[in-house]
């Protein structure tokens, strides 16, 4: 996203700032505008990294951090380094789903979940209270809080998953419907028919360019079964997919990024599939040269001599003063 922060000038009259000394108003600045900030307000922050920017001792950075947690505007986590800006989102709602995704992107990487609990709680209740202000504002908060909607239904996914795999196996395999002459029909196919073993192996087998698949783990079930709906339940689209991603030298790395696709990246996102099913990561076919026009410079045709040999040799022994 982008590499600045924007700080309102009503930031100098806002009454907490007034009250603040001179060092705490440079050291807030600084939290809202430093290298590590992000675009959900909650960013790792080593106590090292505030030293070199600000040229605070350490005694100094964590009396300052003391203080901003004290007057509520920030949390910070000694585990992790992360520091939450409580009033963020206040200021800094998100307006469009580019910023959303950005959004949902970071707080994906946050290692402490804490602060992200605190801060969709701090995003419905915002959402809840606006009034008399502008849609696009309202929206841009209640987006965030759709967040703690989907990983919850996640959770719960996983959870079914997980009851699932730690059933005894007669009970997966014994049934009428998932048996055939006391086998099995598939191996790796889960009670609701997702071929969780089947597309396991298509990918290992298809696509040798990348990472094999060492183990269908839960939270894989939950993307394969969401895939698996979304494509109609056509294993054919997922070997055509296996086999458009193989061929892809971009999706293999080829890229001014260095970046690769992997078994998760195709499987984790709804989009993802569709753009290999629909060759946006299609090898792009090199331009055929084109023949090389004559140059008129070697096609000029030669003058004849104005002199014979004989008669250029008789001028230079009249010039040489020869007979």
């Amino acid at each position: 996203m982008a590499v600045f922060r924007s700080v309102q000038i009503s930031f100098w009259q806002d009454s907490f700032v007034l009250d603040l000394t001179p060092e705490e108003k440079f050291f807030y600045i600084y939290l809202l505008t430093n290298s590590k900030t992000s675009q959900c307000g909650i960013y790792e922050l080593p106590k090292k990294i505030v030293e070199i920017e600000t040229g605070y001792n350490r005694d100094t950075v964590t009396k300052l951090l003391r203080k901003f947690i004290d007057f509520g505007k920030i949390e910070y986590n000694e585990d992790t380094h992360e520091i939450y800006i409580i009033n963020w989102i206040k200021y800094n709602p998100s307006k469009n789903p580019n910023v959303q995704k950005c959004v949902d992107k970071e707080l994906s990487g946050v290692k402490c979940r804490a602060f992200v609990a605190d801060y969709e709680e701090n995003c419905k209740q915002l959402a809840n209270s606006l009034q008399g202000v502008s849609k696009q504002y309202a929206r841009g908060l209640r987006i965030a809080t759709k967040k703690e909607e989907k990983e919850k239904e996640e959770e719960k996914e996983e959870l079914k998953e997980k009851e699932v795999a730690e059933a005894p196996e007669a009970e997966n395999t014994q049934s009428v419907d998932n048996s055939e002459n006391g086998k099995p029909k598939d191996a790796g196919q889960g009670p609701e028919g997702v071929p969780y073993q089947k597309i396991k192996d298509e990918w290992n087998r298809i696509c040798t360019g990348y990472p094999p698949v060492k183990q269908i783990t839960r939270k894989r079930k939950v993307h394969i079964k969401a895939r698996w709906k979304q494509f109609g339940k056509d294993m054919a689209m997922f070997t055509n997919a296996f086999g458009k991603l193989q061929n892809s030298g971009f999706c293999k790395g080829e890229n001014d990024r260095g970046w690769s696709a992997s078994f998760d990246w195709l499987m984790g996102d709804d989009s993802n599939m569709v753009k290999v099913l629909e060759d946006k990561y299609k090898n792009k076919e090199s331009p055929k040269a084109q023949p090389r026009k004559a140059n008129g410079f070697h096609n000029f045709k030669q003058a004849p001599p104005e002199y014979s040999e004989k008669e250029l040799t008789k001028i230079l022994k009249e010039i040489n003063g020869l007979k």
